[in-house]
C-alpha cells in the first residue's frame, strides 16, 4: 500500500443556475414483504459490450484508458511501501455469503443496517434481509416480486438502500425501464423498522421533463428531513453511457413517505448554466456518526476525462419548498486519472468504469470521499481518497492515493470515529490481479495521512466470467458500506468475489476498529451500578459481577494505564439484572490495566486490574 498527499486549491466560483420543478407524487401501492409468496424473478440480460475503437461512449472511454496505460505502464516489480505509521488493521468480525447471483451483472452492491441489527443487502437482481442478532436469513426476493403491486412489467435494476437512524426506517430505490415511456424511479419507504413488514411504494417519473430521456444510475442520501436521489438521464437507445443528457436531483420529504402520504418533491435540472458541460454523476454526502440538519451537500468531478483537476461541491440549503441549490467549483493542483481495467487470472480483465465519486460522508467540518483512479507510479487501479476541509465556508481539499500490488476498484467509505477531532474511517474495496482471484478488502484511515495495511475480507475462489464478452468482464458499479449508528467502532460492508463456478458472489462483513481509542471517562455519564470484582490481583481468570437496569448491547474492553486499547474482549447483547463476566489475563504481561464495560452512550463499569 502506498499513499500520496495531494494539496488542493480553494474554490474559484459559485454558480446558481439550475431549474427547479415542484411535483406532488401520490402513493402508488404498498407491499408486505412477509406476505409475498410467489417470485417469478424474470431476468433479461443484454450481452452487448463495446470494444475499444467503437463509437459508443464506453468504447471511447476504453480508448482513453489505453492512452493512460501507455503513459503510465504497469511496473511488474513495483513494491508499494507500507504505511509510515504503526496503525493497526481493522478486525473482521462476522462475515458470510450474501445475495445469490441470479444471472445479472454488473454485480452492484449496497447495504443498510438498523440499530436493532436488521440488515438489507441489495445486488443487481434481488433484495436480501438478514437478522444479525439471530444470524438468520429473513427474506430473499427479486425486485420484481418486491414491486409487483406497482404493476410495472418492465426490467428492474440498479438498487440502492439506506437506513434512517432518526426515524428507524429503511428506504430502497430501484429503477424500472430503459425508455422515456417506461422509465420509473421506484422509491420504497418501510412503514416500520421491520424490513419484512409493510412498505409504501412510489413510482417517480423517469422522464418528468418529457424530453425523450430515461433515468439511470441512482445514488441516494438523506438529511434530517429529506431524501435526495441523483440520477443520470439518457436519450432513448443509449447504451453504456452514450446519449448522456444531464444529471438531476430529486428532493423528497421523508415523513410523507414513512406515513404513506403524497410526496412533496423538488426536481432539479440544468444544474450548470448554458455553455458549460452538464455535470455527469452526483454523489450525495451522507452523515458520518449521525444524520443532522436540513442541508444536503453533493460532490462530482470530471469523471470521464483522462485526467482532470476539477471538482464540484453542491449545496441544497433548507427544505422544500424554500430550498435553493448552489455549486462551488474547486480546482486542484494535482490531477486525478481514469482507472485502468483491472487484471484477472486467465488473461481476463474487469471493467473499472470511470473516476466518478462513489461514496462520501461528512463529520467534524470535513467531507471524506472516495473514487476509483489510476496510480501513476505503479500503473495499477487504486483509490483516490479526498477530504474537503471547511466545506461550509472556504473549502479546500487534500487527497491520498491508495494503491497496492493488486488492482483496487469501486471503493466505499464510512466514518468509524467517536466524535470531535476524530476523523477515522474505514475504506472498503474490491481487489483483483492476474495472480489473485477477485475478492474484497478493507483499510483503516486514522484521520491524518496514515492507512493500515490492506485486510482481505474475502478471498476469491476463481476468476470471473459471468457473460459472453470474452476476456472483458463486468465487476460492479458500486460496493456498499454503512456505520452501525448505535455501536461505536462498527461498520458493515459488502463487496464481490469470484466464486468457484466463476460468478460474482456477494460477501457481507462486520468490521470493528478501535485503534488509538483512548479512554475518556466522564464521571457524570458513568452508570451507577453495584459490582464485585474477584480475584484482583490475579494470575489468570478475573470475574466481574455487575447489575444493569435494562437490557442493552455492551462492549467489554481492556485498556492500559495510558488509555490505549489493549483488547476488545467481547461485544454482546446483555440481559437486564445481575450478570457475570469473566476472562483470562494469562495473555497479558504483568502490570496494571483498566477493564471498561460500556454501552452505546455510557460507561457501565470501570475497574483497575492487576496482573501478577
Amino acid at each position: 500500500m502506498r499513499f500520496i498527499l495531494f494539496p488542493f486549491l480553494l474554490f474559484c466560483s459559485t454558480i446558481i443556475a439550475q431549474q427547479k420543478t415542484k411535483l406532488t407524487i401520490p402513493k402508488s401501492a404498498s407491499t408486505h414483504v412477509n406476505v409475498i409468496t410467489q417470485d417469478w424473478n424474470p431476468v433479461l440480460q443484454n450481452y452487448e459490450m463495446p470494444k475499444p475503437g467503437t463509437a459508443t461512449a464506453r468504447g471511447k472511454l476504453l480508448q482513453l484508458k489505453e492512452e493512460n496505460a501507455a503513459k503510465y505502464p504497469r511496473k511488474e516489480k513495483f513494491k508499494p511501501s507500507p504505511s509510515k505509521s504503526n496503525l493497526s488493521s481493522p478486525e473482521v468480525l462476522r462475515n458470510f455469503q450474501g445475495n445469490v447471483f441470479m444471472n445479472r451483472f454488473p454485480n452492484d452492491n449496497d447495504i443498510a443496517i438498523s440499530n436493532a441489527g436488521q440488515l438489507i443487502s441489495v445486488i443487481n437482481s434481488n433484495l436480501y434481509i438478514f437478522d444479525t442478532n439471530l444470524d438468520s436469513l429473513l427474506k430473499n426476493i427479486s425486485f420484481d416480486a418486491f414491486a409487483e403491486s406497482l404493476e410495472l412489467p418492465d426490467f428492474k435494476y440498479d438498487p440502492r438502500v439506506i437506513y434512517d437512524p432518526n426515524k428507524d426506517r429503511f428506504i430502497a430505490v430501484i429503477l424500472n425501464g430503459f425508455l422515456d415511456s417506461t422509465s420509473q424511479v421506484i422509491v420504497a419507504f418501510s412503514a416500520t423498522n421491520d424490513a419484512t413488514g409493510e412498505w409504501n411504494l412510489y413510482a417517480l417519473p423517469g422522464n418528468p421533463q418529457n424530453n425523450g430521456t430515461w433515468s439511470d444510475y441512482p445514488t441516494i442520501g438523506i438529511s434530517a428531513s429529506e431524501l435526495f436521489i441523483t440520477l443520470n438521464t439518457f436519450t432513448n437507445g443509449s447504451v453504456n453511457n452514450s446519449g448522456f443528457t444531464e444529471s438531476v436531483i430529486w428532493q423528497i420529504n421523508l415523513e410523507n413517505g414513512y406515513e404513506g402520504n403524497d410526496l412533496n418533491t423538488a426536481y432539479y435540472t440544468h444544474i450548470l448554466p448554458e455553455g458549460k458541460s452538464a455535470i455527469f454523476n452526483l454523489c450525495p454526502v451522507r452523515g458520518g456518526s449521525a444524520i443532522e440538519g436540513d442541508d444536503m451537500y453533493l460532490l462530482s468531478n470530471k469523471n470521464l476525462s483522462t485526467q482532470n483537476d476539477t471538482f464540484f461541491l453542491l449545496k441544497v440549503n433548507s427544505q422544500i419548498p424554500d430550498a435553493t441549490l448552489t455549486v462551488d467549483i474547486l480546482r486542484s493542483k494535482n490531477q486525478y486519472f481514469l482507472p485502468p481495467s483491472a487484471k484477472q487470472a486467465a488473461n481476463r480483465t474487469f471493467d473499472t468504469n470511470d473516476s466518478r465519486i462513489l461514496f462520501a460522508f461528512r463529520e467534524n467540518g470535513k467531507i471524506q470521499f472516495v473514487q476509483s483512479c489510476l496510480d501513476t507510479l505503479s500503473g495499477n487501479a487504486g483509490v483516490y481518497h479526498g477530504l474537503v476541509n471547511n466545506y461550509e465556508n472556504e473549502p479546500s481539499i487534500r487527497a491520498n492515493t491508495l494503491s497496492d500490488t493488486l488492482d483496487l476498484g469501486f471503493p466505499g467509505i464510512s466514518y468509524i470515529g467517536n466524535g470531535t477531532n476524530d476523523d477515522r474511517a474505514i475504506i472498503n474495496v474490491n481487489h483483483s490481479s492476474a495472480n489473485v482471484f477477485s475478492g474484497c478488502s478493507v483499510y483503516s484511515f486514522d484521520g491524518a495521512s496514515n492507512y493500515s495495511e490492506r485486510v482481505e475480507v474475502k478471498a476469491g475462489d476463481n476468476y470471473v466470467t459471468t457473460n459472453q464478452f470474452g476476456a472483458y468482464q463486468r465487476w460492479g458499479d458500486y460496493t456498499g458500506t454503512q456505520r452501525k449508528y448505535n455501536e461505536e467502532g462498527i461498520v458493515w460492508v459488502t463487496g464481490s468475489y469470484g466464486t468457484n463456478n466463476r460468478r460474482n458472489g456477494t460477501w457481507i462483513t462486520e468490521i470493528n476498529w478501535d485503534d488509538d481509542t483512548f479512554l475518556s471517562v466522564n464521571e457524570n455519564n458513568k452508570a451507577k451500578v453495584s459490582n464485585i470484582v474477584y480475584p484482583n490481583p490475579s494470575d489468570d481468570e478475573v470475574n466481574v459481577q455487575f447489575n444493569i437496569d435494562k437490557a442493552e448491547s455492551l462492549r467489554f474492553s481492556l485498556y492500559d494505564m495510558q488509555g490505549k486499547l489493549v483488547k476488545q474482549l467481547l461485544r454482546e447483547f446483555t440481559k437486564k439484572g445481575e450478570n457475570l463476566f469473566s476472562f483470562s489475563m494469562q495473555p497479558l504481561p504483568a502490570g496494571a490495566y483498566i477493564l471498561s464495560i460500556e454501552s452505546a452512550d455510557s460507561i457501565i463499569h470501570q475497574q483497575k486490574l492487576i496482573k501478577n
